[in-house]
This record gives structure tokens, sequence and C-alpha cells, in this order.
């Protein structure tokens, strides 16, 4: 006879509470899964042992009343009128099948014997429940409720409770999903007796034979798909718990199936929420639909290496606070060629020229972020990084980290994002993503002061969102070179969400960027989160004041620091001109968009000592000059600063 414990098992992906997430066939192909009394409907487990085994207790694994019974019927019908096996004879032939002869009998309850010399009752009861046939490749109890009523077994009905004893005595015959009425007399018996033996009253006996039969075989659920292969992968263990939520999970995967409808062919997207506090992961997506072969949907999308454009700015400014190079009342200047070695133009073309630290980031300037990494250093910058349990992915082209890390030089996966952000939403110490609940604590790895961490969040928070969006966040957006990736990360009520939505195979898509195509899923996912947490702004550290709440030290009223006396609103103050003259063909065209770079707002423009029209608190305007010629122009600001330029016309 096979040892009980041989027996191959499905493997079950839970979430959090023991609820079903995944379930993989055994390699025989049946699904089988461990029973646990515990988590049986103490209902049924009585009316089984009434039924089928009402000695089970006491027996020694033959009934030898029921022997007696047995022989005797026989010899005053000439046929089997009821049967004789235990529970503990089931056992053996579901461990062992051999044909139904007498000799079998006499072996099945040897190895009976066996078993309860081995094993304890409950144990017998436990492996019964495991392999009790239930038609088709059904075999327990467990697989038969997810089956053919979508839920566990801890809580049934008279009429479930009845079924699930009918089916096992010709699991073939009874099936319901196959043969109905067979099935809906076979349970009424069972109710009859159930209710012959006082287990039901006749109230419940009547509702339950009007009951209706499951006509079909539910699928499996199949929840968090990437997440469980990988974990099966991973362990041998065929019971797995993760940190998932199933029911956030479930109503994220179904979000994600009406937002997929609603975009282009190719396109997809990951989504992980974690808790801040301890990075424990509540939901998984890989991909919006595991099935969507054209959008490479079993591809687990959130460890994919992508550039994470713009996401990584909120570390920058945080180390630049903890260093003491920056406050969030800093004054920073927005203006092409400042800074000296890197100078990528910002996302849409405008500067703002000075502006505070604050608005700098919210409004993902390129050039201040630029200056700052020159100042912190790339190389440290990675360094603390990989500190934090972080391993960025250079360019194969690069020969060492560069000042385009600022922008999303390197190549990151959404875990990693969202690894990372957990320092933003906590005390700066980030937390390893863990997805199997008996992962235990895993060590915080420090990134940056809870200080600094506090005051980026809380600029963070400062960006608007969609109205229909009631709880504050702090977020950020990110959009790859080329419009491949577009991120948007969030944190809100002690959660990290994190967002990555573009074509699996990185081909470009013009016009996609992080705040029009992930960031509206960030707010709709959040808005799916839990409301049970109080709606407050998380409080600074204990041993740090809010800066907005300290005077502004004078060596932090701009950056880079400026010598004493320096008239600092003409510095910077330009036009996107040459001021030695400019020659520019119009040939196509009717005007060119002029624009000013530092200075203070409102401005005025002048052309050859005549003001033109424009938006006094706009920084560009759209001058259409009047012939080819030479022009003077002029921008005046709230300061009455002027910067000029000279532009010939042809």
């Amino acid at each position: 006879m096979p040892d009980p414990e041989s027996i191959s098992l499905s493997t079950l992906i839970t979430d959090r509470e023991g609820k079903v997430l995944r379930a993989f066939l055994t390699p025989e192909g049946a699904w089988r899964f461990r029973t646990n009394l515990d988590h049986i409907d103490p209902a049924f487990l009585d009316a089984l042992l009434r039924i089928e085994d009402k000695r089970f207790e006491h027996h020694f694994g033959v009934d030898p009343l029921a022997v007696a019974r047995a022989v005797t019927q026989l010899i005053r019908s000439g046929s089997t009128v009821s049967g004789a096996s235990t529970i503990t004879m089931q056992v053996a032939r579901l461990l062992n099948p051999r044909p139904r002869t007498i000799w079998s009998k006499i072996v099945e309850a040897t190895r009976a014997l066996t078993l309860e010399l081995r094993l304890e009752k409950r144990q017998i009861l436990e492996l019964y429940l495991t392999l009790a046939p239930y038609g088709g490749n059904l075999e327990g109890i467990r697989a038969a409720t997810l089956a053919y009523f979508g839920k566990e077994p801890a809580h049934l009905t008279a009429s479930e409770i009845a079924l699930l004893i009918a089916i096992p005595q010709s699991p073939e015959a009874r099936r319901p999903d196959r043969y109905g009425d067979i099935a809906r007399r076979e349970r009424n018996v069972v109710l009859t007796r159930l209710a012959a033996l006082g287990m039901i009253d006749d109230v419940t006996h009547a509702v339950a034979e009007k009951s209706t039969i499951p006509s079909v075989r539910r699928k499996m659920p199949f929840s968090a798909p990437h997440l469980a292969r990988r974990l099966t992968r991973e362990s041998r263990d065929v019971l797995v718990r993760t940190t998932i939520d199933a029911e956030l999970q479930k109503r994220i995967e179904q979000h994600l199936q009406v937002w997929l409808a609603g975009q282009e062919r190719h396109v997809n997207a990951a989504v992980i929420v974690a808790e801040a506090t301890s990075g424990a992961v509540l939901a998984h997506i890989g991909s919006a639909d595991f099935f969507d072969t054209s959008r490479a949907g079993q591809v687990d999308l959130s460890r994919a290496v992508r550039s994470p454009g713009s996401t990584l700015k909120p570390f920058i400014y945080a180390m630049a606070i903890e260093d003491g190079l920056l406050d969030p009342r800093t004054i920073v200047v927005d203006s092409p060629g400042f800074a000296s070695s890197y100078n990528p133009d910002n996302f849409a073309g405008i500067y703002s020229g000075e502006i505070t630290a604050a608005e700098a980031l919210r409004n993902s300037l390129n050039q201040p972020a630029v200056q700052l990494m020159e100042r912190l250093g790339p190389e440290r910058f990675m360094g603390r990084l990989k500190r934090a349990g972080i391993t960025p992915v250079l360019p194969n082209s690069a020969e060492g980290p560069g000042l385009a890390i600022a922008l999303g030089g390197i190549g990151l996966t959404l875990e990693d994002l969202v690894s990372l952000y957990t320092a933003l939403g906590s005390d700066g110490h980030v937390r390893p993503l863990t997805f199997r609940s008996d992962d235990g604590t895993k060590p915080l790895l420090p990134l940056i002061n809870a200080g600094p961490a506090w005051e980026v969040q809380n600029i963070l928070t400062g960006l608007s969102g969609p109205s229909d969006h009631s709880r504050p966040m702090a977020w950020k957006t990110g959009t790859s070179y080329g419009y491949r990736d577009a991120w948007a990360i969030g944190l809100v009520d002690g959660h990290v969400i994190g967002v990555w939505v573009g074509r699996p195979d990185g081909t470009p898509r013009p016009g996609h960027y992080g705040r029009n195509a992930a960031a509206p899923l960030l707010f709709d996912v959040a808005n799916l989160l839990p409301q049970e947490r109080a709606l407050s702004e998380r409080s600074p550290p204990d041993d740090w004041p809010p800066m907005r709440n300290r005077p502004l030290p004078a060596a932090l009223k701009f950056f880079p620091p400026r010598p004493v006396g320096t008239d600092t609103q003409q510095l910077g103050f330009s036009i996107n001109l040459p001021s030695e003259g400019a020659v520019l063909d119009l040939a196509g065209s009717s005007g060119v968009t002029l624009l000013a770079t530092g200075g203070r707002r409102p401005f005025v423009w002048l052309v050859n000592e005549r003001p033109i029209p424009s938006s006094r608190h706009r920084r560009d305007v759209w001058w259409e000059p009047r012939g080819s010629g030479f022009y003077d122009i002029v921008v005046l600001d709230a300061d009455g600063k002027s910067a000029r330029a000279e532009l010939e016309i042809r």
C-alpha cells in the first residue's frame, strides 16, 4: 500500500486569509487538495459519519457489527443490501484501487487495520476527504466545493452536504454537471436519511429537496497568476499562503479588464499594491490579461527592466535635503544650459526660470534635477540604491553612472520602484517586498533619513489629481525616452501603488506619458483600496520640525548658492535666443515662439520698443513679425529687470 505521505497533491496558492488564488493540477492531472478538518463545516462531518461510518470513532478499521449485518442480509436476500466498508477501508481502497471482489474486501480490511495502527482517526478522516472521488479529475471535498459551488467547504447548506455525501458512492454516475437528474435523486435519498436521523428538521428537508443542483463545473480560482507561478517554481510546498488580499486583487483584476478594452492593440499594464510599513504585497498584477498573447499576457511585466523616467527625482531631492543643500522653499533655476555637462530639455519644452524646489519637483522639471544630481554625484546615488537592495541596470553603452540617471537613464522594475517608494511612505528605510505570509520580517534597508523622506512625500501630496479622488495622495509620474514606458507611483493611506503602462516589446507610444497614460489608472486603483483608514496627513517624525515652519537660512535661499549681493532677479534672466544676434528663416511659418527664462512674472514684451500682445503670466509669447529685417526684442519682469535679444528675420 502506498505511503499516505507520498500522495501527490495539487499546489495551492492562497491569500493571507487562506482563500485560494490559484491551484495547480497534480502530475496525474487531478485536482487533489490537502484537507484540514478545522476548515470543514462540522455539520458535514457529523452527517458524513452518521451516513457512512457511524462507529468510526470506536472501531479499529473494520466494523464487526457492519460486517455481520452485511453477511446476514446477503444470506437472506441473496444479494448485497448494504456494504460493510468503513471509512478507513475506503481510504485503503483509494490508496491502492483493486477490483471489487470478496478477496479485495479482505485485502482492504487488512490494510485498514494497518492504517489504524499508523494514523490517528483525525488523520484517516482527513485522508478520506482528500482522496474521495467527486467525478472526473475532482478528488477531495475542497476540490468538489470549489468546482461545484465556487466556495470553500467551511459553510455548507443541507442540500450541499447531502450532495457531497452522495457523489463518492458512485462518482461518475452521479456527477451533477453531467447527470443532474440522477444527482438530484441521490441527494434527496441522503436528505431523507438525514431527516430520519434527526439531523435536519422538516422545513430544512423540504427546502433542501427543492434546491437546484449545480449544472456546470466552475473553473478553479485563477487570480494573481504570475505571482502564483513564480512562487510555485521557487518552492516545493503544496500550500503557499501569500500576503495577497484576495478581494483587493480581484477588484483590480476586474478593473483592468475594463481598462484594457479602451486601449490600443498590444498595450498592457502591471500594477502592484504594497503596505508601506512592511513591504507586504497586497495585490500583484503582472499583466492586465494573462491569456492575451497579442499583449504578451503571460510575461510578468512587474519584473521587466525598464527606464523609470522621472520617478527617481523624489529621491534626488530627498538626498539633497538630507545633505543640507536644499529646502522646499529654495529657489532653483530651470533654464536651458544651466547644468554644466548634461543639458536635457524639459518635457514640454518650456522653462520656468526661478522656481521653488517644491514646485520644480511637482512639475518634474529636468534642469533642477540634473543640477542636484551633479552636486550629489551619480555614483553616490547609485550606491544608495544598491545599499537599499535595488540593483539598477546601466545601459550597455554606459561606462558608468551618469547624470542621465536623474531622468531615467538606468533600468529598474516596477517591483524595484514600489519597494523604493516604501521609504517615502515610512521612515526613509526601504522595505523589501514580501509575497509569502511566512517570509517573516525582512531587514530594513537604509536609503534616506526620515525627515527628508517626509518632506518629499509632503511636497508630492500637493500635486492635483482627478476630482473624484477624495484621499490625500503623494504621487509621481515618469515617462521613459521615446514614450516607451509610462509610470505612476502613489502613496495613500499607508499603501504604495505602482503602475506601469506600455507595450511589452518596448516600442514607442508617442503622445502617451505618465500623467495621461498611467496616472488615471493609479487613481482608479487608489479608489479600490479599503476605506477603513483615516484620511489624514502623515505626521512628521518626532525629531523633525517641518522645514516650512522654520526660518529659511540665507545659505538655502538659492541653489546653487549665490554670492552675497548677486542680482537675483537678473541672474539667469534671458530670452531663448542668442543675445549677440540670431538669424531666422520663417519660410513656411508665420511667426516664432519667444520664451523668457528666469525673472519673475508677470512679463511685458517689447519689439522695437513697441509692446506686443501677450499673456502677462506666461513665459512664452507667439510673435508674428511684419516682414524681413532686424528686430530688437526686450522682455521686462515684475521687478523691472530686462533681458534683450537681437534677431534678423529673412
